[in-house]
């Protein structure tokens, strides 16, 4: 435990191994291993491996396969010291069987695709071996992640590899970017939307759209993301994130939740909830002259987006772009732009705006909530960043993979020509269309009550009115020790059965109140929706009415 272990003889005396153990049963914890060819872990003042020499991070060899030995590596990270320019890997066997296990460790690009070295060069190992030994050769797995893992998935066509003197490893390879064929659907998908390049190892696949002085941008984000940003981004409570009022209550629960503070700007409800820059420099001023650190900003609005991004560009933040809607725009003057189009538009490359975009599959019309996949799309970052981002996925293996395989669907719908076109585009604009009926007729049922506005509806899946309740309900609602907003929506649900979230717990200007309906039940629900919406806000008028 704590301890280092090094070899000083070197490969020039024929000296590689920096630790030998034949014992039945050893523990090594928090060590490093510090050696030349058949090394345990390469840590740091190694000298360069002689010409025609190799690195092999473990040698593990056993002459019974009922030796109850092996190599057990987990929870570590294998980096290269320096340029690394000699042939690296996992590992070889070590006489006639071996069993090496590698889990829930990050391996870098540095380490050869083959994964493993083998013990005679240049035989192949499976055509060595009968039925039966095949079946009596020690099996190893093992879950990893890093750069190499795309480069090993490309490459094998099974998922079993045999090497040198029966040495057998079963790969259950966990990619904590996503499998790269999905990848590479994902980026052909977001090339052909912008109309500008998309590199796959830029994706990160994730379940669902949930460093250090990076500053950012949010736009909506889904949990997982949430979650992940926010670990990387507050240190402490002096660092805050600008969040929209009304806002997504995940973003303060988060910013709660890893100790930052959160900082409001409101949207103008008067201007259709929009985005106003005078707004995010006062809030930003405020913020920084109480000692806050603002390193987020949470954007809900995208007709102003090219401001949004020389907002960026100028106070030196990232743009994280929550693009889960992309489809669902009911406004027929109106269409989606990803801010990655709108920046390269702009003239602005990939080194100039450190830009995250997220999409997810139980968003916009596809609505597989069962299902959590989508991805994260990462540009504009230093390698050094862009480290930090692979260390926080690294926490976790691969997003699950029904969930890889819808992310990589949404991005690859059928197209002119392919045999279910014609049912993918009847479906597609039948939701879409029944979508924005159903939020237009809510939208006009809202405006006709008394003290009722809605602002129109032109996307998504939510509506957010607003309510002028009268001053006996205010009172009321103090007397229960409620918020006026949550004392109506209480009364509505017990007497309608119908469910809306209150406005304050998305936030709002002080002495206003609001809910949050969906547009989601069935369209044919939606009269009755109204009928008893209807009658029972006549009725709690009535009862309150000053």
């Amino acid at each position: 435990m704590d301890m280092g272990f090094k070899n000083t003889a070197g490969g020039i005396k024929e000296q590689a191994v920096a630790m030998r153990s034949s014992s039945d049963f050893s523990v090594f914890y928090r060590c490093s291993f510090d050696a030349f060819q058949d090394t345990l872990y390469a840590h740091s003042n190694r000298l360069p491996p002689l010409p025609e020499q190799f690195v092999t991070i473990t040698a593990q060899g056993k002459k019974d396969p009922n030796e109850k030995t092996g190599i057990s590596i987990q929870n570590c990270e294998m980096t290269p010291l320096d340029n690394l320019t000699a042939p690296t890997y996992l590992g070889r066997p070590w006489k006639d069987y071996s069993t090496t296990v590698i889990m829930q460790s990050s391996i870098g690009g540095f380490l050869n695709p083959l994964g493993w070295a083998e013990w005679d060069q240049g035989v192949e190992p499976y055509s060595m071996l009968s039925t039966a030994t095949q079946d009596l050769v020690l099996k190893c797995e093992y879950a990893v992640r890093g750069e190499i893992v795309s480069e090993i998935t490309t490459r094998l066509a099974t998922k079993t590899v045999l090497f040198r003197r029966y040495f057998t490893v079963i790969l259950e390879i966990r990619n904590h970017l996503g499998i790269k064929g999905l990848r590479d659907t994902i980026a052909a998908g977001i090339e052909a939307r912008d109309g500008f390049p998309a590199d796959p190892n830029d994706i990160f696949l994730t379940d669902g759209a949930s460093p250090g002085a990076v500053k950012v941008i949010i736009f909506i984000i889904l949990p997982s993301q949430v979650h992940m940003m926010m670990q990387l981004l507050i240190r402490s409570e002096n660092d805050g994130i600008l969040c929209p009022i009304p806002q997504y209550p995940l973003y303060s629960a988060s910013i709660a939740l890893h100790g930052g503070t959160l900082v409001r700007y409101y949207l103008d409800e008067a201007t259709g909830w929009g985005l106003e820059i005078s707004e995010l420099k006062k809030q930003l001023e405020a913020a920084r002259q109480k000692g806050i650190t603002v390193r987020a900003l949470v954007v809900l609005a995208e007709e102003n987006q090219r401001q949004i991004v020389d907002f960026c560009k100028k106070e030196g933040l990232v743009l994280l772009a929550d693009e889960v809607y992309q489809e669902n725009v009911f406004a027929p003057d109106k269409k989606f732009h990803s801010f990655k189009k709108i920046c390269r538009s702009m003239g602005y490359g990939d080194n100039d705006i450190p830009l995250v975009s997220f999409q997810s599959v139980s968003k916009g019309y596809h609505g597989e909530c069962g299902k959590r996949g989508g991805y994260m799309e990462v540009t504009g970052f230093s390698s050094q960043v862009r480290e930090q981002f692979y260390k926080v996925a690294s926490v976790n293996l691969c997003s699950n993979i029904s969930g890889q395989i819808l992310a990589s669907l949404v991005m690859s719908p059928p197209k002119v020509g392919d045999e279910s076109y014609d049912a993918y585009l009847s479906e597609r604009d039948g939701i879409l269309k029944s979508l924005a009926r159903r939020a237009k007729t809510l939208e006009d049922a809202f405006n006709s009550l008394e003290g009722i506005t809605c602002n129109k509806a032109e996307g998504a899946m939510y509506l957010f009115p607003r309510i002028i309740l009268p001053n006996k309900a205010i009172k009321a609602a103090e007397e229960a020790k409620k918020a006026a907003d949550t004392y109506y929506a209480i009364r509505l649900l017990n007497a309608t059965g119908i469910v809306v979230v209150p406005g304050s717990g998305f936030g709002q200007v002080p002495g206003t109140w609001h809910f949050r309906c969906t547009v989601l039940p069935q369209e044919d629900k939606i009269p009755a929706i109204v009928s008893r919406l209807t009658d029972f806000h006549k009725k709690f008028m009535d009862e309150f009415r000053d």
